[in-house]
């Protein structure tokens, strides 16, 4: 790995509140590495070039690293759903070694991608299940990621199944997430969303972060 690779790493993790270690720098600079090989014949990214990657995967995915350790929560049992190329899944593990991740994708050979880096970073703790969400007949994350998976109504409906009483959504949002959680429906229904917006270093892209909590109460 480039050291300029290795300064945007991070930089950027700082930048979204993660102080990533050696070993984190060193799994995401394998898993570029990973990425790029099977980017030559899997569709799994349609972002060309290591530096942009960096920004717009990995950084872009601290953000929800950076969000939970706010919080406190360095050891939640999360699932991602349509994890694909592993984000924001891939990050938020390196990044906080003593979480849970359950990598949810329905496609074959992004499953294949996902084993293959699981198995190459060493990573414990970490499944990597073939479906969709709605195969999960498992409950209790305490967390629930999505990037680019589906409208928020969705995703709410989705978490009351999967997340345990009090557990969040998180789902990763272009500039427009205040707009789209207000047109979701959400609040009429009593959930209250929180959205956190920031900007991805360099071009300084706008982003955001929405965040739904399940019902202590809900079933």
């Amino acid at each position: 790995m480039d050291r300029s690779i290795r300064e945007l790493l991070v930089a950027g993790g700082r930048s979204m509140g993660v102080e990533l270690d050696f070993a984190a720098v060193d799994a995401l600079g394998t898993y570029l590495e990973i990425l790029d090989k099977w980017s030559k014949k899997v569709n799994l990214t349609g972002i060309k070039g290591e530096e942009e990657r960096v920004r717009k995967l990995i950084v872009d995915s601290l953000s929800v690293a950076g969000f939970l350790l706010e919080r406190g929560m360095v050891d939640v049992e999360i699932v991602d759903l349509g994890s694909g190329a592993g984000i924001p899944g891939i990050p938020v593990k390196a990044a906080l070694p003593d979480c849970g991740m359950t990598l949810v994708d329905s496609r074959r050979k992004r499953v294949f991608f996902l084993e293959e880096v699981v198995r190459v970073l060493g990573f414990s703790g970490v499944r990597v299940i073939r479906g969709r969400s709605e195969d999960l007949c498992e409950g209790g994350f305490g967390v629930m990621t999505a990037r680019a998976v589906g409208r928020l109504d969705y995703l709410a409906e989705e978490g009351r199944r999967l997340l345990a009483p009090g557990g969040l959504i998180i789902a990763m949002k272009g500039p427009d997430g205040e707009r789209e959680l207000a047109e979701s429906g959400l609040a009429e229904k009593g959930r209250q969303g929180e959205v956190r917006n920031y900007r991805l270093p360099g071009k300084g892209e706008s982003r955001s972060l929405v965040v739904l909590e399940k019902p202590a109460s809900s079933t």
